[in-house]
């Protein structure tokens, strides 16, 4: 039986046919789950209309000494609701210097703390 005799017995018993509903069944939901997985999943860098800006002013203490704190205020313009997860700072820049005994308080993660909006206390 040669190649050519093998391809008509699939031709003749519908192979072809079968091979397209194997993959249509198969591999088209594959790799749409892939695709939806990857979408759902993704780094935003940026989100338009989501504003964060620093506010200074506010003090903290590290090891007893006090030390100038900035505090962010977050501004949601999207029409929609914004989680924040995994927040770090990208860069140590002149115009925010980390002090050197904060280094040692940010190489962990900490929580972000939410003022109230009639409240001076912040809610966690």
């Amino acid at each position: 039986m040669g190649v050519g005799d093998l391809w008509q017995w699939l031709k003749d018993h519908d192979a072809p046919n079968w091979i397209v509903i194997a993959i249509s069944l198969v591999v088209w939901p594959l790799l749409l789950s892939v695709v939806l997985y990857w979408w759902n999943h993704r780094k935003i860098q940026e989100i338009p209309h989501f504003e964060v800006s620093p506010t200074s002013g506010q003090k903290t203490a590290i090891g007893g000494q006090p030390y100038d704190a900035v505090g962010f205020t977050f501004t949601n313009h999207t029409g929609s609701v914004v989680y924040v997860s995994r927040v770090r700072l990208r860069e140590n820049q002149t115009h925010f210097p980390i002090p050197p005994a904060a280094v040692r308080s940010i190489s962990g993660g900490r929580e972000l703390k939410f003022q109230a909006k009639n409240s001076a206390a912040p809610n966690r």
